[in-house]
C-alpha cells in the first residue's frame, strides 16, 4: 500500500469515529460576530487548534485524545467552514477576519494565554494573532504555515521561482473549474498541489466527502484579497514558536519555513518523517510526541 493511501484510510477512520465520541460533542459559541463550532476536551493549559484550507475541526482527531490528557484542547472550525453556517458572498473570508474570530474565541472561552497550533492557512492565522494580540498567545506551533512566499530568502529564490509559477497556474485552473461547476476536479487539482500527486486519487470516499463539505470556501480562499506578512511582522512576535515540517512535503513549504525561521526571536524547528503537508495526520505518533514535548517546555 502506498504511504498516502494508508494515511487516507487512517483519516477516514478518524472522521467516521467522531460522531460516536460522547466526550467530544460539538458546541457553538459567538465570536467575531458569527457562530463557531468547536470541540472542547480535557483540562490544563489551553491548546487551540487552527485548521487549514478546505478543512475543519475534524482534521485534528488524531491529536484530541492524547493532547487532552495534559491540556484543555479546543478544536474549532473557521468562519464558513463545516459545520458552521455559510451565507452571503463570503467577502468576509479574509485572514484578518479569521484572526479576529480566533481572538474572539480565545476571549469568549477564557483561554488566554493559549498555545496556538495552526496548520497551513491556520498557521498564517495564528501568526497574525501572535503579532497583533500577543497577550492571548502562550506559544505557537506552526505546521507548514501558508501564504509566506514573500519571506522566501534570496538563497532560495531561484529554486522557488518555477514552483511558485506552477502553483499560480494550478490555482488559476482551480478557479476556472469552480466557475464551471466542476467541484470535484477543482478539489483534485488543489489537493494534489498541496499534498502531492496522487493524494486525491488515493483518498477513500469518506475523506473526499469531508473535503466536499468545505469546497465552498475554496474560491474565496484563492480569490479574496491576501494579507501581506513580512519579516518585520514576524520580528514583532516574541512568543516561543515551533516550526514543523514534513520530510516529503511539496518543496514550497520548507522554502517558506526557511524564510520565516530567521525572522522569529524564539524559534525551534523540526521535521517529521514519513509526512507530507498533512504532517499531523500523516505521522501523528511522532508529531504528537514532539509537539507535546515542546508545549511541556513552555
Amino acid at each position: 500500500m502506498k504511504p498516502w493511501m494508508s494515511r487516507s484510510v487512517l483519516l477516514a477512520l478518524l472522521l467516521a469515529f467522531i460522531p460516536e465520541r460522547p466526550q467530544a460533542q460539538v458546541k457553538t459559541i459567538a465570536a467575531g460576530g458569527t457562530e463557531l463550532a468547536y470541540l472542547d476536551m480535557g483540562q490544563g493549559p489551553p491548546v487551540v487548534t487552527v485548521h487549514g484550507t478546505i478543512s475543519d475541526y475534524r482534521w485534528w482527531q488524531a491529536q484530541m485524545d492524547e493532547f487532552s490528557q495534559r491540556h484543555r484542547v479546543v478544536a474549532y472550525s473557521l468562519r464558513h467552514h463545516y459545520p458552521n453556517v455559510s451565507t452571503g458572498d463570503r467577502s468576509d473570508y479574509l485572514p484578518r477576519t479569521h484572526a479576529a474570530d480566533l481572538a474572539g474565541l480565545i476571549n469568549a472561552l477564557n483561554l488566554a494565554p493559549a498555545h496556538l497550533m495552526g496548520h497551513s492557512y491556520g498557521g498564517f492565522i495564528s501568526l497574525l494573532v501572535a503579532r497583533d494580540r500577543p497577550e492571548l498567545v502562550r506559544s505557537l506551533v506552526l505546521v507548514e504555515p501558508a501564504r509566506l512566499a514573500t519571506l522566501i530568502t534570496d538563497a532560495d529564490a531561484e529554486e522557488a521561482k518555477p514552483i511558485l509559477k506552477g502553483i499560480g497556474e494550478s490555482q488559476k485552473q482551480v478557479l476556472e473549474l469552480l466557475d464551471h461547476g466542476n467541484a470535484d476536479e477543482a478539489l483534485r487539482v488543489f489537493t494534489n498541489m498541496v499534498r502531492g500527486p496522487g493524494t486525491w486519487e488515493g483518498m477513500p470516499s469518506a475523506v473526499r466527502a469531508a473535503r466536499r463539505d468545505n469546497v465552498h470556501t475554496l474560491k474565496p480562499t484563492l480569490a479574496n484579497p491576501a494579507e501581506r506578512f513580512t519579516c518585520d511582522d514576524a520580528r514583532k512576535i516574541a512568543t516561543p514558536t515551533l516550526l514543523v515540517g514534513g520530510d516529503v512535503s511539496p518543496r514550497i513549504f520548507p522554502l517558506m519555513l526557511n524564510g520565516l525561521q530567521p525572522c522569529l526571536a524564539h524559534v525551534e524547528r523540526i521535521t517529521i518523517e514519513k509526512a507530507s503537508h498533512g504532517v499531523y495526520q500523516d505521522n501523528p505518533a511522532d508529531f504528537n510526541r514532539e509537539v507535546l514535548g515542546f508545549l511541556k517546555r513552555q
